[in-house]
């Protein structure tokens, strides 16, 4: 039989027990002034489902097995849901690091070099609000003083070795000296001619960078100076100012929601095992290994049988002699002695009138339900067994 079925079975099993059980009634008084009932046995029953859904891994029970509050009854594979718990640690992990960095704000060797920056660019900004220092201009007239003299001497060693090489040209045209000593003058010749240019090179960069040192700074460079300036501070401010306000607020609404997502795939891996909620009894085990489940589909049925109780009902006219708390006997058939029992519910209100009542006297009269609560720690009582329950009135 379909274990999924067996849900319903057990409701049904239980309406056709009361049923046989209201048909069954008798109600009077033994010899020794006792209030005879027939009742049926009932207990706390749970349906137990996973709160997470997978693939059932293993089953510890069967039913019929008796087990203790907390003891696993069966377990989901796992394996996706601690791979959802390590990337969700991952995340917080990440969040709280970005959180740290924002609260501890720039580092020390950050805002130095922001102030350094700054600092530069001041000095560049008063060099050029400033105009050229005297130093700079007599600095820069002595750099051409010095080129010109260079100049001048390239110009004069210049003539004195065009000389020597027209002298010494018609020399070894006469045959009166060789090729050799002819080309050291001539090679003297072209390196003076190298150093004339070379100077008059110097002498006009010297001269024009003075002329720049003269004419100051343009108004451009001025702008552009300022504008690096201003940057600079910028930069500096945010540095030493640290994140905004509502930068760290984020991080830390960031940090919130990844723990909550860190303790949301805790709790479902801890859904994976699904417990008993007290001790008891399984009455019914409708999921096997391997099966797929989806969440809040029945699993077991668990049914406290250690404290069960007597289903009971009793004429108006015998209610007034019932109290709360009062003793009962609770007798099985096939069984030589009684199990004490205590009345611990009495209705307030009528529910029925049994239409087997054996007069008409009878079936005008209202029944009220009660409960005699017993011990079964030998299991003896079974859910939907019939008992008969006497009651010695007050």
């Amino acid at each position: 039989m379909d274990k999924k079925k067996a849900f319903i079975g057990i409701a049904a099993v239980a309406a056709a027990l009361t049923m046989a059980a209201a048909a069954s009634w008798t109600l009077g008084k033994n010899g020794n002034g006792a209030l005879s009932l027939s009742g049926t046995v009932e207990a706390t029953t749970s349906t137990l489902s996973f709160r997470v859904g997978g693939y059932v891994k293993t089953v510890y029970t069967d039913e019929g097995d008796r087990v203790k509050k907390g003891e696993v009854l069966a377990k989901l594979d796992t394996e996706d849901l601690k791979l959802a718990l390590e990337t969700a640690i991952g995340e917080q992990i990440m969040a709280a690091a970005n959180l740290e960095e924002l609260e501890k704000g720039s580092r020390p060797e950050e805002i130095a070099a922001a102030s350094a920056d700054v600092q530069k660019a001041k000095a560049a900004l008063a060099e050029m609000e400033g105009g050229s220092r005297v130093q700079l201009i007599a600095e820069a007239q002595a750099r051409l003083n010095q080129a010109v003299a260079a100049r001048r001497s390239a110009e004069a060693t210049l003539e004195m070795a065009k000389a020597d090489d027209e002298r010494f040209k018609s020399l070894y045209k006469s045959g009166s000296i060789g090729q050799r000593e002819y080309e050291s003058y001539r090679t003297a010749y072209r390196n003076a001619q190298e150093k004339l240019h070379e100077a008059r090179a110097s002498v006009s960069a010297a001269s024009q960078q003075l002329s720049l040192l003269k004419e100051g700074s343009r108004r451009e460079d001025v702008q552009q100076a300022y504008a690096a300036l201003q940057g600079a501070q910028a930069r500096y401010d945010l540095v030493t100012a640290g994140p905004r306000e509502e930068v760290k607020a984020q991080a830390r609404a960031r940090l919130r929601a990844s723990k909550a997502k860190t303790d949301m795939a805790a709790l479902k891996l801890e859904y994976a095992e699904l417990r008993a909620p007290f001790d008891g009894t399984v009455l019914v085990k409708a999921s096997e290994e391997g099966e797929n489940v989806s969440p809040g589909t029945p699993a077991f049925s668990l049914a406290r049988l250690d404290r069960p109780w007597i289903r009971c009902f009793v004429m108006e006219t015998d209610l007034p002699h019932i109290a709360l708390g009062q003793s009962a006997l609770v007798e099985i058939d096939g069984l030589d002695r009684g199990i004490e029992g205590k009345v611990t519910y009495i209705s307030s209100q009528a529910e029925f009138t049994p239409k087997t009542v054996e007069t008409r006297k009878e079936r005008v009269n209202l029944m009220y339900r009660i409960k005699v609560r017993v011990d079964n720690d030998d299991g003896v009582l079974k859910i939907g067994m019939p008992v008969t329950v006497r009651i010695t009135p007050r």
